[in-house]
């Protein structure tokens, strides 16, 4: 009798207690969707799938929602250059200039990878041309100088950024750009002000990395101004890092602006060997 009863009172408390549950269910569908939609955005997102992302979205998927190290589908756009999912992204909410676990940007992305439309959209929605910095002190021009991208450099130029940032070393956007040989990004650098005389946390200049083999961008430095006789913590000039390096036809200009070296130019040894690895 007792089985009997609850079974009975289970059969007229069912209706009830299902318009009680079904709202709850219903929401939790809908949460586990939403999530799940969410989590998928990054992945379209760096396959550059308009298609998808903009279905995502549609469903409610969240535009800002993170990963666990603070990504966002923006960083994944940004990171492959995907403008138009880009656009789509801003467009539904996402916070321009947000940084991952890292301090990165979008904007630090897009600068590194050279995508002057993408960072110009990045700018436009909101995200600052200097800092915030990422977690090595480093602004998007940094990465930009390093990289060698143009374009990129003189739109955050433009944009404002300050030339003279200094990253976790000391280093400006100058001293990156003199580093890899960028004669076009050292150039604008210098229209827009940049220092010749910010030293890194070593004390080199930007013409003590340029002396180490680019040739092009020394001779700028040196027409520019720059002190051939500057001397880094250790008391190296220039001339010396460019004799370490047996770049002998920059230590002869170098030798001609006043920087002394350790040894006669004429004196100097065969340029070193490359051994290259012919199976990378």
């Amino acid at each position: 009798m007792a089985r009997m009863a609850l079974l009975v009172i289970s059969r007229r408390t069912l209706p009830l207690l299902s318009q009680l549950l079904l709202p709850w269910l219903v929401a939790g569908q809908e949460s586990f969707h939403l999530a799940s939609a969410s989590a998928s955005l990054p992945g379209w997102a760096a396959r550059g799938r308009v298609d998808k992302v903009e279905s995502l979205l549609e469903h409610k998927a969240d535009p800002a929602a993170s990963d666990d190290g603070g990504s966002m589908a923006l960083h994944a756009a940004a990171r492959q250059g995907h403008q138009a999912v880009a656009w789509l992204l801003l467009t539904a909410g996402a916070p321009a200039d947000t940084a991952d676990g890292q301090g990165l940007r979008p904007l630090h992305l897009a600068a590194l990878h050279g995508y002057e439309s993408l960072a110009s959209l990045l700018i436009q929605a909101g995200a600052s041309p200097g800092a915030p910095a990422d977690k090595l002190s480093q602004q998007p021009l940094h990465l930009a100088a390093r990289e060698g991208a143009v374009t990129v450099v003189e739109l955050l130029l433009a944009a404002g950024a300050p030339a003279n940032a200094q990253d976790i070393e000391s280093c400006t956007p100058l001293l990156w750009a003199a580093f890899s040989g960028h004669r076009s990004c050292v150039e604008l650098l210098l229209q827009a002000g940049a220092s010749l005389d910010i030293k890194d946390d070593t004390g080199q200049t930007p013409l003590h990395w340029a002396a180490r083999g680019h040739r092009a961008v020394t001779e700028l430095l040196l027409s520019s101004g720059a002190d051939a006789g500057a001397l880094d913590d250790e008391g190296r000039t220039p001339a010396h890092w460019a004799e370490a390096e047996r770049s002998d036809e920059i230590l002869r200009l170098l030798v001609s602006a006043g920087s002394p070296g350790s040894r006669p130019v004429e004196q100097s040894t065969p340029p070193r060997d490359w051994i290259v690895n012919l199976e990378l």
